[in-house]
C-alpha cells in the first residue's frame, strides 16, 4: 500500500474515532470588560468564589483577576503546572 492511501486510511480512523474532549465549567476573575467581551462572543462564564477549582473546571485569569483570588493562592498554585485548570490570560 502507498504512503499516502495509508496516511489517509490512518486520518479517517482517527477522525472516525475521535471523542470530544470534558467539559468544563468556566470561571472568571478579573476585569469586568473582559467579561462582557467573553460573553459577547458567547463564552458562559461563572464566578470563582475562592475555593479549590474541581477538576472539571478552568479558571480564566484576566488583569486585575489577582487582587480578587490573594488570599486563595494556595488553593490555586496546583493549578498552574503543565495540564493544569488555569489559564491566565493577558
Amino acid at each position: 500500500m502507498s504512503a499516502k492511501l495509508t496516511l489517509a486510511r490512518n486520518t479517517i480512523q482517527y477522525v472516525a474515532a475521535w471523542k470530544p474532549s470534558l467539559d468544563r465549567e468556566a470561571l472568571y476573575v478579573g476585569d469586568p470588560a473582559g467579561r462582557q467581551y467573553s460573553e459577547a462572543v458567547g463564552v458562559a462564564l461563572g464566578s470563582h468564589e475562592g475555593n479549590a477549582l474541581a477538576t472539571d473546571q478552568v479558571l480564566i485569569v484576566r488583569p486585575a483577576g489577582g487582587r480578587s483570588w490573594r488570599g486563595t493562592r494556595h488553593l490555586l498554585a496546583p493549578g498552574f503546572r503543565p495540564g493544569a485548570t488555569c489559564w491566565p490570560s493577558g
